[in-house]
Order: C-alpha cells, then structure tokens, then sequence
C-alpha cells in the first residue's frame, strides 16, 4: 500500500516560514519559542541579517524567558517592550499542544537612539556603524503605531495557521481515501483469486504478487 509520508508539524512549519518572509517586509520579526521562552530553530542560515542579530542577543534571550512567563498566566499575551526600541508581539504557536509561542519583533527607531543596539552588536560580533545603517534603511515602524502594527499581526498570524491546518485536514482525509481505496481493491483481487484458483501455491502465489504491487 502506498503511503505518503504526511507529518502535520512540518507541514505548519514551512507554512509558517512563508508567513515570516511576508511579513518582514513590514518590518516585523518573526521568531518562535517554546512555553520557557527557548528559541525554536531560530538560527537558519536562511534567516534575515536582523533575525540573525536579534536570536544572537542573550538580551533577548534574557527578555523572552521574562516574557513568556506572563504569557502563561491568564490574559498575560500582551504587547510588551522587551528594551528600548525592540517590542514583542506574542500569540499561539503552530504547535499548539506543547504551548509555543510565535512572537513578532517589532524595532523602532528607539533602537538607534540608545546602547542596546551596540549590546546587540557585541554579542553578534558585528560592526555597530554598519548594521546601525541597515537598520536605518528598514521600514521601521513608529512608536505610537507598534500596538496598531502588533494588533494586525496577530489576526494575520491567527488567520494564517487556521487555513493551514483546513489544508492540513483535507490532505489527510484525502490520504486517508486512497489508502482505503488500495485495500479494498487488493481484498477485491484477493477474493477473485480464491474462485478461480485450484491449487492453494498458485493462490499464495498470487496473493503475494499482489500485495508487492500494492506496497510498491
């Protein structure tokens, strides 16, 4: 019987790296935690120049682990500043039986003003000058409108994982359909073979040809 391999989690998961590219052209971070804020395979080589800095930072690290423990808590999953100029924008996880987080990272311009842009530049070992001018040329987003931004966010993410996992559903019904198909027909065939044949090594035979066909 053929049998497509179909794992639900890795499916969601490349699912969600395409929502993580369409939303950092609009100047959000994606990154995805587990329930004590460990980072979740947040260090691709594919990732963006910024994501690469930001998973880098212990600060942020430091600030996640803080974070996700009011997450936790009853109508904890709020909007919340990690530390000057960077905000963090929490919801549900694609694996939402071990309590994930997806967290957009908003950075505003507050960044450029203070130290921490340079904390986050030692701890990546890069140079300040250089990636202070690539972040200038993002499109960051105001201070006043990171709750607006963060908001949308969040219905686009929610709105996002609910049609994967439709997708998901169809394709394993669908799945599911052929590889009741398959044993039926190979019952089908199994049962003409009992009518016709007279010699029980001539019935195993076929039954065995059969049954390779089907798995192979």
């Amino acid at each position: 019987m053929r049998s497509r391999q179909f794992t639900s989690p890795e499916v969601i998961a490349r699912s969600a790296s395409r929502f993580e590219d369409f939303v950092l052209g609009a100047g959000i971070t994606m990154l995805h935690c587990d329930s004590s804020g460990k980072l979740l395979d947040d260090r691709r080589t594919n990732s963006s120049w910024l994501k690469q800095l930001l998973v880098s930072s212990p600060l942020l690290q430091r600030a996640l682990v803080s974070n996700c423990k009011n997450w936790g808590t009853q109508d904890g999953m709020n909007i919340t500043e990690a530390f000057p100029g960077v905000w963090f924008v929490p919801t549900k996880g694609y694996r939402e039986k071990y309590n994930d987080y997806a967290v957009g990272v908003i950075v505003t311009e507050e960044l450029l003003e203070g130290e921490y842009l340079r904390a986050l530049c030692q701890a990546s070992n890069v140079d300040f000058e250089l990636i202070n001018s690539m972040i200038r040329s993002l499109p960051l987003i105001v201070s006043k409108d990171v709750y607006q931004f963060g908001t949308l966010f969040i219905h686009a993410w929610e709105l996002h994982i609910g049609r994967s996992f439709d997708f998901e559903i169809i394709e394993s019904v669908g799945q599911e359909l052929a590889d009741s198909y398959e044993e039926i027909n190979l019952l089908y065939t199994i049962t003409g073979s009992m009518n016709s044949v007279s010699y029980p090594d001539r019935f195993f035979e076929l039954v065995c040809n059969e049954l390779l066909k089907t798995i192979s």
